[in-house]
């Protein structure tokens, strides 16, 4: 078996332009008013939960089933996605 990496993805935080200006002096008050949003059996997920400080830490979160109901929640302001920046990218203008 060989293992070729393809390419590289970022899987950050994101969140809906109008909530994001809302909070452009405080971004991370943003966590205080809108749930985070994510798929739990992401690694990379598991990762960014647990090294968040605690200042900063979600008071609601809201686990989801896919990476593509995250997106859709996000597009919707509904709250901060954690997904991999292509799938947050493809097939949003």
């Amino acid at each position: 078996c060989v293992i070729i990496p393809l390419f590289d993805d970022l899987v950050t935080p994101i969140a809906h332009a109008r909530l994001r200006d809302a909070h452009a002096e405080r971004p991370l008050a943003l966590l205080d008013e809108v749930p985070l949003l994510y798929v739990p059996v992401l690694t990379q997920v598991q990762w960014i939960l647990a090294n968040l400080p605690p200042a900063t830490r979600p008071r609601r979160h809201l686990p989801c089933s896919s990476m593509e109901l995250v997106k859709s929640l996000v597009v919707d302001g509904t709250g901060v996605g954690i997904l991999p920046a292509r799938v947050a990218a493809h097939g949003v203008p």
